[in-house]
C-alpha cells in the first residue's frame, strides 16, 4: 500500500497490514493513503508532478557521472588495451585507438549535456 505525506508529496510504501492500518487511521504519522500514480527522482517516491525539479547544472552533473561510470566500464580498458599496443609496438595500435576514441564519442553521444535556451 502507498501512503502519501500531502505537505511533501512524498510517498512511501507500507506494507498492508492491521498494524499499519491503524497508524494510519491514527493520524499520528502524518500520511494517509495514496493510490495515484507515482515518480521517482533519486530513490525517492512522489505523487506524479511533485517531483522537485532539477536545475540544469544539476541534471548536467548527473549526467557527467554517468559518463564517468560509463567511460570506467567500457572506454578505460579499451585505453589500456591501447597503451599496452602502443608500448610493445604492436600493429594494431592505430586500430585500438579508434575503437577507443569512437566509445568515448558514443558515450558522449547517447548521454549529452543540457545547454540552456
Amino acid at each position: 500500500m502507498y501512503v502519501i505525506n500531502e505537505a511533501t508529496k512524498i510517498v512511501n510504501i507500507w506494507t498492508d497490514n492491521e498494524i499499519n492500518r491503524q497508524r494510519l487511521g491514527s493520524g499520528k504519522y502524518g500520511v494517509v493513503e495514496y493510490t495515484g500514480e507515482v515518480e521517482e527522482q533519486d530513490g525517492v517516491l512522489y505523487a506524479k508532478g511533485y517531483a522537485p525539479q532539477k536545475t540544469v547544472e544539476e541534471q548536467n552533473e548527473a549526467i557527467r557521472a554517468k559518463r564517468e561510470s560509463l567511460y570506467v566500464m567500457t572506454s578505460d580498458k579499451l585505453k589500456a588495451d591501447y597503451d599496452e599496443a602502443v608500448a610493445r609496438g604492436a600493429d594494431k595500435a592505430e586500430e585500438l585507438k579508434q575503437i577507443w576514441l569512437e566509445s568515448k564519442d558514443k558515450v558522449r553521444a547517447e548521454n549529452p549535456y543540457i545547454i540552456e535556451e
